[in-house]
């Protein structure tokens, strides 16, 4: 392959790359426009926490729940014997 073909075949690779390139940041951005509408966030980091708060607070609702459940079945027993 000559010369003039390698140059003309690496310049449509890197204008091929270029292209894909601003696809995937306009991606990004609509990402990021979609987690600050939806969940009032605005980048990766605010993400992260906001989920790691949604985790704890679901994990005390969730002992919470196992908590009552136990109550309850214990006052079942009770009004069974």
């Amino acid at each position: 392959m000559s010369d003039e073909k390698r140059l003309l075949e690496f310049k449509e690779r890197i204008e091929s790359a270029k292209t894909q390139q601003a696809e995937v940041k306009g991606q990004i951005m609509g990402i990021e426009n979609q987690m600050h509408t939806q969940f009032n966030v605005k980048d990766i980091p605010s993400a992260k926490k906001k989920v790691e708060k949604i985790e704890t607070k679901l994990e005390a609702l969730n002992k919470q729940f196992s908590e009552g459940m136990q109550k309850l079945e214990q006052a079942m027993e009770v009004n069974h014997e």
